[in-house]
């Protein structure tokens, strides 16, 4: 490592030197480790090779998937919700048994590893709706139901800041190794449910109906969305920060 003196300061690459800053310190070092093209060609890269191919699969049904789900997603993820996501994904490519190493991908049996996962750790759906929520499929049928039991609100949704009223979600998605042209997501959302509210909620129903193909899975979401009451219009609180959605079931 080198430190650089001049006038004039340096940053990016010439040649085999990279030039950068690191505390306060403007410094050059040479670069290192093999290049794209010997990767590619000399076969003692071939582990780095598989890596780097199924490290691209992963980013990319990742990104696919959160943008299928932007809609319930908008406001509900904190900000290491997508490097969870990719650890996840990660762990599904590498759970199918079909293919070698570096050609393995997406499977509908793998994406059962994406049960339970949260898109706000720090505001977890189930620390804040505490009512039991059943969902359930008929693989046979396509046919599912999410069933809400009745709740009282002040007792069942817990409140933070200025909110007032809350809101459940539900989005069911279809994903998997093969995407159905033009897919989008089927999305339920309840009525704003007063915080404050003492009397019993009625039950709650959202039916839905979907056969994934063979090679994907069914993944059933639930999520609560905070809010404040104004003048008859109902604005997000603290930009979503309590916003929650949960990977609930997945069904292949």
């Amino acid at each position: 490592m080198a430190r650089q003196i001049g006038i004039i300061k340096i940053k990016g690459s010439i040649g085999d030197l990279s030039f950068y800053e690191s505390g306060g310190m403007q410094l050059v070092r040479k670069k290192t480790g093999a290049t794209k093209k010997q990767i590619e060609a000399d076969p003692r890269f071939e582990r780095t090779k598989e890596n780097a191919q199924e490290f691209g699969r992963t980013m990319k049904s990742c990104k696919l998937l959160k943008q299928q789900l932007q809609d319930v997603l908008f406001q509900c993820t904190d900000k290491s919700f997508f490097n969870r996501l990719v650890s996840r994904m990660s762990m599904v490519i590498k759970s199918d048994p079909a293919h070698r190493r570096g050609e393995r991908m997406v499977t509908g049996a793998g994406l059962e590893l994406l049960g339970g996962l949260e898109t706000n750790r720090n505001f977890k759906f189930k620390d804040q709706v505490l009512t039991d929520i059943d969902v359930s499929f008929d693989v046979i049928k396509g046919e599912g139901i999410v069933t809400i039991p009745a709740f009282i609100p002040a007792q069942r949704i817990r409140r933070y800041e200025t909110s007032t009223h809350a809101q459940l979600v539900s989005a069911v998605i279809e994903f998997g190794a093969v995407i159905p042209a033009q897919i989008e997501a089927i999305v339920w959302r309840s009525v704003h449910h007063e915080l404050s509210g003492v009397r019993s909620v009625p039950g709650m129903k959202f039916s839905f109906a979907r056969m994934p193909k063979p090679e994907n899975a069914l993944i059933v979401l639930l999520g609560i969305c905070y809010f404040e009451q104004i003048s008859g219009s109902y604005f997000p609180v603290a930009k979503g920060k309590y916003n929650a959605m949960l990977f609930d079931k997945i069904y292949c």
